[in-house]
């Protein structure tokens, strides 16, 4: 009996630190650092196939610019705010910003008027990661600054936030440029 319940409360151990595992490798920073992160689509069944379904995504892709400095020079020349998404491959967390903040119709009709997008990998090249160390914090992904046409920052988003809390940030980064 005694060997059964021991068994049972390491096993249900081992299901906990995976479990709390997985939410730090898929997020960002270190355990102690995790915050709730939980977005809980609508399900749909479709038979045998249960699948997600978020009425407020299109599959309208947006216009990424892949290099800073190009992207400051549109957004002075196109009078618009500036989104740079700091951002690694293996960032589980980066991968759901893409899939699901930025997929949303509301997200991308608002950076469509009034942002230029620069998504930038500090991984991948020398100058991608002097400009991470030029932004700010490095090493916490995915990592977002909206910045007014010349770079000054007017709000930093560190992690994932869902579609309606990026709104929010979008919102507030244009009606500080506006002052």
């Amino acid at each position: 009996m005694k060997r059964t319940a021991m068994i049972t409360a390491t096993a249900l151990i081992t299901v906990c630190m995976h479990a709390a595992r997985a939410e730090w490798v898929g997020g960002t920073g270190t355990p102690s650092m995790a915050t709730s992160r939980t977005v809980v689509p609508s399900i749909v069944n479709t038979g045998s196939i249960v699948a997600a379904h978020n009425p407020s995504t299109t599959q309208t892709s947006l216009n990424w610019e892949s290099d800073y400095d190009t992207a400051l020079d549109k957004a002075k020349k196109d009078k618009k705010l500036i989104m740079v998404d700091v951002y690694t491959d293996w960032c589980g967390w980066c991968k759901r910003l893409d899939s699901d903040t930025y997929s949303n119709k509301i997200v991308q009709e608002t950076l469509a008027k009034s942002f230029v997008m620069v998504k930038i990998n500090p991984e991948k090249n020398q100058k991608n990661r002097q400009t991470e160390q030029q932004l700010g914090r490095m090493g916490y992904y995915p990592h977002i600054y909206l910045l007014d046409a010349n770079g000054k920052q007017l709000v930093e988003i560190a992690g994932f936030v869902t579609a309606d809390q990026f709104v929010q940030q979008l919102d507030a980064a244009i009606k500080k440029s506006a002052k």
